[in-house]
């Protein structure tokens, strides 16, 4: 079963990687420091030693997200 929770990377032990803009390979998380917004990773491919970082904070969870366009749109969820 899902969970409800949002999947939080400040709560993470790892940092999945992500592909490089480069060449398409895997880029790992090879250092990562709390900020104000959350946190800051950086990114570094083995392959083409392309760089890149982000900064990620709290993500709201599938469901607040799914709420949230129901109710702009004027929709509700059929209950089962």
């Amino acid at each position: 079963m899902a969970s409800k929770d949002p999947f939080n990377f400040l709560n993470s032990p790892t940092v999945p990687p992500i592909p490089c803009v480069s060449c398409g390979n895997n880029m790992h998380c090879v250092h990562r420091s709390p900020v104000a917004e959350g946190e800051r990773q950086q990114f570094k491919c083995a392959t083409c030693s392309h760089e890149v970082e982000r900064v990620v904070g709290s993500l709201p969870s599938d469901a607040a997200i799914q709420a949230e366009a129901e109710k702009l749109l004027g929709m509700k969820r059929p209950k089962h």
